[in-house]
């Protein structure tokens, strides 16, 4: 139906865990926040078919992936047919359907969502960063322009939900349900491993390596070494909350 601005206000979007779906690759991204997964997004969308789910993305970023012939948003709204007599009204009021696939779609959602037994066999994709690198992106993403260690472990002893905010596009009720991780660290490798897995997304490293999006200004010497030293509180903070992340993927302390 007709589209809503507010759906597209940065507040909505920016940042936000989205959801793909390629049927005819049988292949389902939960896209979690600060893992360059907007221009991965971007990238899968060029593979994408009619029947296909994509999610919105800001409006500018929309306009890049449809500049370049990509699929753009499509099947994220629910059908008339899938709704309650109560989500019904606001259809009749606003004229338009609601999302059945939005921001911060987690795994539990998308299972819950897709039609019977595609979420289990669908090969499930997504994106994991060293989570005190995550925090530290987190700060810049937030606006903050300072590069004082200091000034970032004040903000990040009252932001640390920022850490574990990636958990729910991995896990399931407690069950890790991520078949292909893609390490932000070795990107290039593990996207060329999903590539191997699924043959019909050949060129997909190539055009992933070809966007920028949200490409928000950071520091050169912002590293995760620098900005938690002289923090041992915070490090052993984070170091309890993404204790599942860091254990399955070997990610330590900043050194």
């Amino acid at each position: 139906m007709g589209g809503n601005r507010a759906a597209y206000s940065p507040a909505r979007l920016q940042g936000a865990s989205h959801l793909i779906l390629l049927k005819q690759h049988n292949v389902l991204f939960l896209k979690p926040r600060k893992v360059a997964g907007t221009s991965f997004e971007m990238a899968l969308s060029r593979f994408a078919g009619r029947g296909d789910i994509i999610t919105p993305i800001l409006p500018e970023e929309e306009r890049e992936r449809i500049r370049r012939g990509y699929a753009g948003k499509r099947n994220y709204r629910y059908r008339p047919w899938e709704l309650t007599r109560r989500q019904l009204k606001p259809v009749a009021r606003e004229l338009r359907y609601p999302y059945k696939f939005y921001n911060h779609t987690s795994a539990h959602e998308a299972r819950e969502r897709l039609a019977p037994g595609v979420f289990d066999k669908a090969l499930k994709v997504s994106i994991v960063r060293d989570p005190f690198d995550v925090l530290v992106s987190q700060f810049y993403n937030q606006g903050h322009a300072n590069d004082d260690p200091a000034a970032f472990a004040n903000w990040a002893r009252t932001h640390s939900k920022f850490v574990t905010v990636n958990e729910k596009q991995y896990y399931c009720h407690g069950e890790y349900v991520v078949d292909h991780m893609i390490r932000y660290e070795h990107i290039a490798e593990d996207v060329a491993r999903l590539e191997a897995l699924r043959p019909g997304l050949a060129g997909l490293g190539e055009t992933f390596a070809s966007f920028s999006a949200k490409a928000h200004f950071r520091p050169s010497n912002t590293g995760p070494q620098r900005m938690f030293a002289g923090s041992d509180g915070l490090v052993e903070t984070v170091r309890f909350l993404a204790a599942p992340v860091c254990e399955r993927f070997g990610y330590d302390v900043p050194r």
